[in-house]
């Protein structure tokens, strides 16, 4: 059940993820409120109430909170956004208070480090005309971080404000991934630059090695950094396979499943079937026999559960004679 949650949202990722309009330089979506007040909301046991207005900058969620506690007044929740460390984030926003005194509320991060929590960053604001301030906050993380909650909490009581045009950028320099979906779509990304190097080549492929060495090129031609950093190769032994010796050994290595999975069931092997089965699936998510051990494994148990066959299918020929 979890592979096939997974699988179905890898498929969905893949045909989906180069026609998202994402905008790179602001890691929050949706901060004009042109959507509503999709991934945006409130974190509060008391009643705060969110009404969309227009503005001369467009729309801007009016935010009103009475007595009570209040917590997160206004919380992101849209793509979960990966904090580096020795990176600084910063918040951009434009405020217009509309009861209260000063700024009622805070700006941050659910998290604590040296000691302390990130939900109080200092604000500095500009007035840019008719009641608005061009507001900005910023904070250089000194750990890696995810799946933070951020942005305004602890609003006063009894206040109201105005918010629009929201953003959240970092000063990265390495295109490094903003976004957990992204780490962990990886395999996906890999997956499709192995299906790229094999269309090069598709009859017989790159050769041993040379197609590792084109795959890696392929990393860093999409900017594929996890990939780069370590080396992956294709994380796919069919796909390992067919980029190294293309289609002629895709099929070779297909048949030295298939012939002995028919007999398997034919005669009814279960332990050859689940050997087979088990590395099949294997080789779905692994290149095994990129490591020696892999193909010791493979070699040794393939060949020993065929001499069982053999020897099994000896016997019964030999019982019926």
């Amino acid at each position: 059940l979890v592979f096939q949650s997974r699988l179905k949202q890898n498929i969905k990722w893949i045909f989906n993820h180069d026609s998202e309009k994402t905008d790179l330089t602001n890691l929050y979506s949706n901060g004009n409120f042109e959507n509503g007040i999709n991934n945006w909301k409130q974190i509060a046991p008391d009643t705060i109430y969110y009404e969309l207005i227009d503005t001369k900058y467009g729309k801007a969620l009016r935010v009103e909170r009475n007595d009570g506690e209040g917590w997160w007044s206004v919380a992101y929740k849209g793509r979960e956004i990966l904090y580096y460390k020795d990176l600084t984030y910063k918040f951009q926003f434009k405020l217009r208070i509309i009861k209260g005194d000063n700024i009622p509320f805070n700006v941050g991060w659910w998290v604590k480090e040296k000691g302390e929590y990130k939900n109080n960053l200092k604000v500095h604001s500009t007035p840019i005309g008719n009641g608005w301030l061009q507001c900005r906050a910023e904070y250089t993380f000194v750990e890696d971080h995810q799946k933070l909650i951020s942005l305004i909490n602890s609003q006063l009581p009894n206040t109201i404000f105005d918010i629009t045009d929201i953003k959240l950028t970092c000063n990265d320099t390495l295109g490094r991934y903003m976004f957990m979906d992204q780490i962990e779509n990886v395999r996906i990304s890999i997956w499709r630059n192995a299906l790229l190097v094999i269309r090069e080549k598709p009859i017989f492929g790159y050769g041993i090695g040379d197609g590792k060495d084109r795959l890696l090129e392929v990393h860093k031609e999409r900017n594929i950094i996890t990939a780069i950093e370590n080396n992956l190769n294709a994380h796919n032994q069919f796909l390992e396979t067919a980029t190294q010796t293309g289609f002629v050994g895709l099929i070779a290595l297909l048949l030295v499943f298939a012939i002995p999975l028919y007999q398997s069931i034919k005669k009814k092997q279960d332990l050859l079937f689940l050997f087979l089965m088990i590395c099949f699936i294997n080789f779905l998510f692994e290149s095994m026999f990129q490591r020696l051990a892999g193909v010791v494994f493979f070699a040794f148990w393939y060949s020993f559960l065929w001499l069982v066959y053999y020897q099994d299918n000896k016997t019964e020929k030999a019982t019926f004679s």
